[in-house]
């Protein structure tokens, strides 16, 4: 009667173990899965990404030569003042650059002088 006891309860101990590994099994499948799934995310996130950086660069290819005037001045004036340049100019290039630069601020200043006479009339 012992003996038919202990192998019923290895028969359920078995069971049990099947079970759990069948249960641990799943799991991990599941897991996989996530991780799968995850991984593609992160590639379709990383092409999407390529692809912008690529049309950006070529947006930036299309960029025509009056944005590079215009940034030509900006690092001419940033060298003046004695901050970083970006854009790296000879002497009478950046010479230039100034003098357009003197001008569309001297011009700005014109105008708003101009405006400001006529706010108030009796200066």
């Amino acid at each position: 009667q012992f003996r038919g006891f202990v192998r019923q309860e290895k028969r359920l101990g078995d069971e049990q173990r099947q079970r759990e590994l069948e249960e641990l099994r799943k799991k991990n499948k599941e897991q996989e899965e996530k991780i799968k799934d995850q991984q593609r995310q992160i590639l379709q996130l990383r092409m999407f990404a390529d692809a912008t950086v690529r049309t950006i660069r070529q947006i930036a290819k299309v960029i025509p030569e009056k944005a590079r005037e215009f940034w030509q001045k900006i690092g001419s004036n940033l060298r003046k003042v004695g901050g970083e340049h970006y854009y790296h100019m000879q002497e009478n290039e950046v010479k230039e650059a100034n003098k357009g630069y003197q001008a569309a601020a001297q011009n700005q200043r014109a105008r708003y002088n101009k405006s400001q006479r006529y706010r108030n009339l009796d200066r």
